[in-house]
């Protein structure tokens, strides 16, 4: 039987997904050289409802001092997809680095890669896309 802190995540995290949640397709994607890919034909792909962040990462430089010149902020992340790990039927359906995240619902259904995948810890996923 779950904890009540866990039922509670849980019933935070279907609230969540069914305010701010978007439908999101997962396309299976494989390492197929340094810097390439393939589909993944073990795995199919997967339609799960997910929250979309488009807020990047700002990366300054560490350093400003009077001489330094020019120092570009750098945009480090597109966006951010979180998943309620209970939107899967095993963690074998989890999403994947180097995955493609297909927001199926906007005009022209962008498509982001997937470049790490961070669990929070707390019953939900993000994923950190480029």
């Amino acid at each position: 039987m779950p904890s009540p802190f866990a039922e509670l995540e849980n019933l935070i995290s279907e609230a969540v997904d069914s305010v701010m949640g978007e439908p999101t397709r997962i396309d299976r994607r494989r390492k197929s050289g340094r810097f390439s890919s393939s589909a993944d034909d073990d795995r199919d792909s997967v339609t799960v409802t997910g929250v979309v962040d488009f807020n990047p990462v700002i990366a300054d430089p560490k350093d400003k001092g009077q001489y330094d010149g020019f120092q570009p902020n750098l945009s480090g992340d597109k966006l951010h997809v979180s998943y309620a790990e209970s939107s899967f039927a095993s963690s074998d359906e989890y999403p994947t680095q180097d995955d493609t995240i297909v927001l199926t619902a906007r005009s022209g259904q962008p498509s982001f890669r997937i470049s790490r995948v961070d669990p929070d810890g707390l019953g939900r996923m993000v994923c950190v896309c480029v």
